[in-house]
């Protein structure tokens, strides 16, 4: 993978963020995508739900983030974030 900047799309709205690198993966942090789209609540690529990484004992990491998928533009799903528990689900990435 590279750090070119990845697309998120909500809508006709397209906003390119720069990854972050850990030493280990790139990354996007959740913050940093709702300061472009507030409403965003879970992620997709072609249809596919896109999960938050987590650590190797499951736990979300704080604050959540998401991979890096610099071939892809990544969907963003809108919705109401107060009360929500709606998480996506697809494929589980691990991070150390």
């Amino acid at each position: 993978m590279d750090r070119s900047p990845q697309r998120f799309r909500m809508g006709t709205q397209t906003v390119s963020i720069k990854a972050e690198y850990d030493g280990d993966k790139y990354f996007h942090r959740m913050n940093e995508i709702l300061s472009a789209f507030p409403s965003a609540i879970g992620f997709e690529i072609d249809g596919d739900a896109i999960d938050f990484l987590t650590k190797d004992n499951g736990d979300l990491l704080i604050p959540p983030i998401i991979g890096h998928y610099p071939e892809s533009i990544i969907d963003v799903i809108p919705g109401e974030t107060q009360g929500s528990s709606h998480r996506p689900r697809g494929p589980q990435a691990v991070m150390s």
